[in-house]
C-alpha cells in the first residue's frame, strides 16, 4: 500500500513538468526505492520582443535666416535677428519611442523603432520658433555576454518647424519636411526575469534638416522670411523596458 502511495505522490510531483518534458520513467531500485527520470525541455520562445523608451534628447543645429523685410512707410516689420545665423547647442527636449524586434542566433537583434523628439520652443521678442522630430528607423544590434550592446540605425525623420509672430499673420507658419536619419548606439541590458529586460541606451543621430519659408503682405508689399536648417545632431539618453515573447 505504501509503495502505491509513493508512486502516486511521485506522479503528482512530476505532473507540472509534463508540458515541458518528454516521456518520464519510474524504475524500482534494488533497495526498494524508486528512480524517476525525465527529459526536460525548456519553454520555446518566439524571439520576438517589444520595447518602450522614455528619456531626454539634446539637440544641436543652426538656423540660417534670410529675409527681404524693410521699413515700409511707418510700418516696421518686427523680425528680430533675422538675416543672422543662430546656433543651438545641446538643447534638452523629450525623447520617447516604441519598437518591435527579433533576436537572431542569440547575439544579433533587428528592430523597427518609431519615436518622437521634441518639442523645442524659443520666443524672441515678437517671434517664436518651434522644432520637433517624429521618426522611424530600422535598427540592428549586437549583444555582448556581459550585457553591453552596440547598434546602428537608419530611417526617415520628419522635422516639423513652426514660426509664429504676435504682431501679424504669416502664411505657411508650419512645415513638415522629410529627412534622413542615421544613428550609432551604445547600451546596456539587465535581465529582470524570464520576460522583462531593463535597457539603458545612448544614441548619437544625424538628421537632415529643412528649409522653411513664410510670407506676408503689408500695404501691398510682399515680404518673406526663410529659415534653413542643416544637419540636426541628436544626443539622446533613454531608459527602456523590453518584453520578450
Amino acid at each position: 500500500m505504501n509503495k502505491i502511495l509513493s508512486i502516486a505522490l511521485v506522479g503528482i510531483m512530476i505532473a507540472p513538468f509534463s508540458a515541458f518534458s518528454a516521456a518520464s520513467q519510474i524504475k524500482k531500485t534494488s533497495d526498494g526505492g524508486y528512480n524517476v527520470t525525465y527529459d526536460y525541455k525548456d519553454r520555446e520562445r518566439s524571439n520576438w520582443y517589444v520595447t518602450g523608451r522614455l528619456g531626454m534628447s539634446f539637440l544641436n543645429w543652426t538656423n540660417e535666416y534670410k529675409t527681404n523685410n524693410q521699413r515700409s512707410g511707418e510700418i516696421d516689420i518686427l523680425v528680430p535677428e533675422y538675416g543672422e545665423d543662430e546656433s543651438f547647442s545641446f538643447k534638452p527636449v523629450f525623447a520617447g519611442g516604441l519598437s518591435v524586434g527579433h533576436t537572431f542566433d542569440y547575439y544579433w537583434r533587428a528592430e523597427l523603432e518609431a519615436g518622437y523628439i521634441g518639442n523645442f520652443s524659443q520666443a524672441d521678442n515678437s517671434t517664436e520658433f518651434k522644432l520637433s522630430i517624429p521618426y522611424a528607423t530600422l535598427n540592428g544590434y549586437y549583444d555582448f555576454d556581459f550585457g553591453m550592446y552596440l547598434g546602428l540605425g537608419a530611417g526617415v525623420a520628419l522635422p516639423m518647424t513652426e514660426i509664429n509672430a504676435a504682431t501679424f499673420v504669416w502664411n505657411g507658419a508650419k512645415k513638415t519636411s522629410v529627412g534622413v536619419m542615421g544613428s550609432a548606439m551604445l547600451g546596456y541590458s539587465i535581465p529582470l526575469d524570464e520576460n522583462f529586460t531593463f535597457d539603458l541606451r545612448y544614441r548619437l543621430s544625424a538628421i537632415t534638416g529643412s528649409t522653411h519659408k513664410v510670407t506676408w503682405t503689408v500695404a501691398a508689399n510682399d515680404y518673406y522670411v526663410s529659415n534653413k536648417i542643416g544637419i540636426i545632431w541628436d544626443n539622446s539618453v533613454t531608459l527602456g523596458l523590453r518584453y520578450g515573447f
